[in-house]
């Protein structure tokens, strides 16, 4: 037989407590708001801390590049004490033996040279080749030893003829006049962990560049690296760090059984280098 509401049958209510409906009231009114605006509120610190992290980085990151920039720049700036030198491109072109030679050595050349390695604090070793074989070599003996570590600053005179033979010399890129450079790791440079600066003297008086000379400038890699800590980005993190020479400087941390012993906290390698001038 079926019921109907005309019946006057009574179906049974579902009783619902108090305490339960308290609860659905509670939580509608009071949790599901707190944990939506939690989940709001921590996104947005979440995307906070990685920008301030992330401009941090690269803050940290344009330092390290100004610092090697700037060392960077001061040993091209040695360099152009000698490139620019009008009396000592002449000099060079001066052919003549015996006094005259001497007095140019003793009374010119050797206290130019002298001159630009003291007006840095930084440790270097200045080598000029010279096309004019009338002047007289000037150097020391640095066979099987590192030079820097035992005179710090010092210079060496010598012949052009030395290198002329060398791959790396001949293999240097055309003159452009006050463009042309290169960093490189030459003779016993990977070493003793040194890198080089390479560039040509020219007669400055000539329409087109001609070559009197050759220098190179050898410094320590932790001496440009120096500013460069992996710590200071996170540990374990590789990066990429150009310069604007176009030199990549490599971060890597390294167990301090394995670091270097070139001074350097975690690893830093030229992996690349550009013969063009650096530029800031």
């Amino acid at each position: 037989m079926m019921h109907t509401p005309l019946t006057g049958t009574n179906h049974p209510r579902k009783f619902i407590p108090f305490g339960i409906k308290l609860l659905i009231s509670y939580m509608m009114l009071i949790i599901i708001p707190i944990f939506l605006l939690g989940y709001f509120a921590s996104g947005i610190m979440t995307d906070s801390i990685r920008s301030n992290t992330t401009n941090t980085i690269k803050g940290t990151l344009k330092q390290i590049e100004d610092n090697v920039v700037y060392k960077l720049e001061d040993t091209v700036r040695l360099s152009d004490l000698l490139y620019y030198d009008t009396t000592l491109s002449k000099q060079l072109l001066h052919y003549e033996e015996g006094w005259v030679s001497y007095e140019a050595t003793t009374k010119l050349l050797l206290p130019k040279f002298r001159q630009t390695i003291e007006s840095t604090n930084r440790s270097m070793w200045l080598t000029v080749y010279l096309r004019n074989e009338t002047l007289p070599e000037v150097y020391y003996d640095t066979k099987n030893i590192d030079p820097l570590v035992i005179k710090g600053k010092f210079f060496d005179l010598l012949h052009l003829n030395r290198i002329a033979q060398k791959p790396w010399y001949k293999s240097y890129p055309v003159e452009h006049y006050g463009e042309t450079l290169q960093w490189k790791q030459i003779e016993d440079d990977g070493r003793y962990n040194r890198i080089s600066m390479l560039r040509r003297l020219v007669d400055l008086e000539s329409a087109k560049p001609k070559e009197i000379g050759f220098m190179r400038i050898s410094v320590y890699l932790s001496d440009l690296f120096q500013s460069v800590d992996s710590r200071k980005i996170g540990q374990a993190a590789p990066c990429l760090l150009p310069t604007a020479a176009g030199i990549f400087c490599m971060l890597r941390e390294q167990p301090s059984s394995r670091r270097s012993n070139c001074g350097m906290r975690g690893e830093a390698k030229i992996i690349s280098s550009s013969a063009s001038r650096c530029r800031v």
